[in-house]
């Protein structure tokens, strides 16, 4: 995909749904009726469009539009790509924590994630999800970055960037009562 503006390719980043049921698809929905943003790389979501549609109406996200893809190499430069990572109905509870927003926001992430490891996608950027509800529907991962970890076959670390500014945690997923224990020279 050429940069028209600068003759250059742009990179694909993918970005998981999320928790449904959270504040994963109005965080996307917020950040892509910003034009702009399309400028600086090309957005592949791993989500379903039934979601979108209905946070969308929810939302009044009219400056939201999406193209449909099957797969991540019918992507466009300049537009928001949309992967439909299952086709059956889900029942949509904002702002209620359940199995359903877990199961399908494994689904994303194990797509979005398969994506990356075949190199399709240069990266990928994770909408929030329930930790509490995930082993109930079999992911025995912590969070994210252990799952990216294991599929990786890598240690990992989390890092939190902000223009200059680069945080990496040196626990994770340890509550704050238990910080200063876990920590070693």
């Amino acid at each position: 995909m050429m940069n028209k503006a600068t003759g250059q390719n742009k990179i694909k980043i993918g970005i998981t749904l999320g928790d449904f049921n959270g504040i994963g698809p109005e965080l996307i929905l917020k950040t892509f009726e910003e034009p702009d943003i399309l400028e600086t790389f090309t957005p592949v979501i791993y989500g379903s469009a039934r979601v979108f549609s209905f946070y969308k109406k929810m939302c009044t996200a009219e400056n939201f539009v999406y193209h449909a893809i099957r797969t991540v190499e019918e992507a466009q430069a300049g537009k928001v790509n949309l992967i439909n990572v299952w086709q059956e109905e889900a029942k949509i509870d904002p702002g209620v924590s359940n199995e359903t927003g877990a199961k399908y926001a494994v689904m994303s992430l194990e797509a979005g994630t398969a994506d990356l490891v075949a190199g399709k996608i240069h990266g990928l950027v994770t909408a929030p999800i329930d930790k509490s509800n995930l082993e109930k529907v079999g992911f025995s991962f912590a969070g994210h970055t252990e799952y990216f970890a294991d599929k990786a076959g890598k240690e990992s670390l989390m890092l939190m960037v902000h223009e200059n500014l680069r945080v990496a945690l040196v626990t994770g997923h340890v509550g704050i009562s238990k910080i200063t224990a876990s920590l070693t020279k």
